[in-house]
């Protein structure tokens, strides 16, 4: 290992080291050191080829801080070499001791009955004949999303997964930029097409794309709701969910036109006999832009039966090309195949409050109306990338400047559009003997978000007929007493 290469870059130090011939690289993996504040103890086994790389390389792929062991000091270390003795064949890798002992290691690292610490799991791979310094970085259309998925889950094993598109690039780094200040890192983007993947790549997001998608080379800002490119796209999404949930995670999926104000991990239930969970859309339906499935049995039972009803979307769209000559489009969406399902398994609809649609939070100003921040609001109900950035901008929401986050001053941000006049509200009350009801109603009131407009409160407390007995003449002089007379009995209100 040489002392002169800097590790502050990992990826530049490595280009740096090959080309000036300061790594073997056909020789094996060398040491890299990466800071860490949590070290873990080093497995007790011989530095060769195999053992050592493959255990390096399974920390380097599963932790995310990696272990930094000091070798400087070590008197005594053994560098063993793959070599063919004469006359004999090589014992078959698989077969060795000490491959049988890594992939025991692995297994207890990375919890899979499989290795996973291949180098073909790293971000990038070298291509080109290092031994003459003519091999650079690739990235790694093969990598593992089971690598990917550890991760980034958190330690309850929920990730969220947000679809990218290189045409809605200005809402993925809004979107980005939201989770930086909310400190939110449970998440994979899964990337449309070619361009949304490098960039992101080269912003160093936790991005995926499988390497059938990556022939799509770009993708159009947005495709029309039910057409068959919207249909495919979303086909893309439900099947890496499904991989999601067969490899032993929950997951969380997305519209990126979502805004997160908190972490929404920590308001939905993580009781895993419900099955789904999401925003509510129209009362009793849920939103297909944002959904939480248990990778449970029955999870990934309702998930691919998801993923047969959208199969047959596709079939059906194709046959009506085939018939009319034409790009047709359907109302029935992926959206539709969830909702016709909810009947037969455990829901949750999400607190409407906290995680308002387009239209509940930024036309109707429901969450506004009582007080309420919230923790999600999906931008839907508006159509158009212009029209959603405008909308994001008047509300002071915006948190980025092309594909950087702009600084965060006083707090989020939260304020409605200043263009609306100021109203003045009455509101009245008719109270007689139920003293709690009216302190609940009253300080639902107090709660309330009235957006500046003028508000007067009057309060009629109606008096006990002769019939009245003396429990219900109690409970109104309880009433007066807290509500005053504004002369001797002086109000309890704050």
């Amino acid at each position: 290992m040489s002392p002169s290469l800097k590790y502050s870059n990992s990826e530049k130090t490595l280009q740096n080291g090959l080309n000036h011939s300061q790594i073997h690289s056909t020789a094996g993996i060398d040491f890299i050191a990466f800071k860490t504040d949590t070290p873990v103890r080093m497995p007790p086994f011989l530095v060769g080829v195999y053992r050592w790389d493959n255990w390096r390389l399974s920390e380097i792929l599963l932790r995310t801080n990696i272990t930094v062991m000091d070798v400087t000091q070590s008197i005594f270390i053994i560098h063993q070499q793959r070599k063919k003795l004469e006359g004999q064949k090589p014992e078959p890798h698989a077969r060795r001791r000490g491959a049988v002992y890594n992939d025991v290691l692995a297994k207890n690292i990375s919890g899979e009955d499989y290795k996973v610490g291949f180098i073909n799991n790293a971000n990038q791979i070298l291509s080109g004949n290092c031994e003459q310094s003519q091999c650079t970085f690739k990235d790694n259309l093969d990598r593992s999303q089971i690598v990917l998925l550890k991760q980034r889950t958190n330690a309850q094993k929920y990730t969220a997964v947000l679809t990218v598109t290189s045409g809605y690039m200005p809402l993925a780094w809004n979107w980005i930029c939201w989770s930086k200040r909310i400190g939110f890192r449970n998440y994979i983007l899964l990337a449309e097409d070619l361009e949304a993947y490098k960039i992101l790549r080269a912003a160093n997001e936790p991005v995926f794309i499988s390497k059938e998608q990556s022939l799509n080379t770009s993708s159009k800002p947005e495709a029309k709701y039910g057409s068959y490119a919207f249909q495919i796209t979303m086909m893309y999404r439900l099947e890496f969910l499904m991989r999601v949930l067969r490899a032993g995670f929950h997951f969380l999926s997305a519209d990126m036109d979502t805004l997160w104000l908190s972490n929404p991990f920590n308001y939905i239930s993580h009781d895993l006999s419900i099955t789904i969970q999401g925003q509510t859309h129209k009362q009793t339906k849920m939103s297909g832009g944002f959904i939480i499935i248990h990778a449970t049995s029955k999870g990934r039972k309702l998930w691919q039966d998801v993923i047969k009803c959208q199969n047959q979307n596709l079939v059906d769209l194709r046959e009506q090309q085939h018939l009319k000559r034409k790009r047709p489009a359907s109302d029935f969406t992926e959206q539709e195949c969830i909702n016709n399902r909810l009947n037969t398994t455990t829901i949750n609809l999400l607190d409407p409050y906290l995680f308002p649609d387009g239209r509940s939070f930024f036309d109707l100003h429901r969450p506004q109306s009582r007080g309420i921040v919230p923790v999600v609001i999906h931008g839907n109900w508006l159509v158009g990338l212009e029209a959603k950035i405008k909308r994001l901008r008047s509300w002071n929401l915006l948190a980025s400047t092309g594909s950087s986050c702009d600084p965060l001053e006083n707090g989020i941000p939260y304020s409605l559009s200043k263009t609306s006049n100021p109203v003045r509200i009455r509101i009245r009350i008719l109270a007689y003997n139920r003293l709690q009801s009216l302190q609940r109603l009253l300080e639902s009131l107090q709660a309330a978000n009235y957006l500046n407009d003028s508000v007067a409160l009057d309060i009629s407390v109606d008096r006990p007929s002769s019939a009245a007995g003396s429990s219900e003449k109690e409970q109104w002089k309880q009433v007066m007493e807290y509500v005053g007379d504004g002369e001797t009995h002086p109000s309890k209100l704050k």
